[in-house]
């Protein structure tokens, strides 16, 4: 169902950077498709807002990978000037986010498997 490998690969990357200093800040910590909602292109709400709290705001900005592709992925990491210590953390915040909903919704045959899953490929494959 997952490559364990490829996930410690990306896991190990992530662990570069556990003493790097963070931001800690409100974040939402659930930015995944069904929570943002669109109007046209435009955002026009964030919902569910069940796992708010204080943490590390790369958590936050994990929703690179479930939302976008590469190109726009590099585009957000640029305009938001984002640090390498950040963007790995973000990264990991997403990929334990990704197995966690492969594993959890894949034997229920839930939609959000399949949302997840994509998300997990992007972390796995791209730079």
């Amino acid at each position: 169902m997952l490559d364990v490998s490829a996930i410690r690969r990306c896991a190990d990357e992530s662990g570069e950077v556990v003493d790097a200093p963070m931001t800690i800040g409100l974040v939402h910590g659930d930015l995944i498709p069904g929570n943002i909602l669109l109007s046209g292109h435009r955002l026009s709400a964030i919902i569910d807002w069940g796992g708010t709290g204080l943490g590390d705001q790369a958590q936050d900005i994990s929703l690179a990978w479930a939302l976008l592709g590469s190109r726009a992925r590099r585009t957000f990491r640029e305009a938001l000037e984002i640090d390498h210590p950040t963007w790995l953390r973000a990264r990991a915040f997403e990929l334990e986010h990704a197995v966690g909903a492969v594993l959890y919704y894949g034997p229920k045959q839930h939609p959000l498997a399949d949302v997840m899953g994509r998300t997990l490929h992007r972390i796995l494959t791209e730079p």
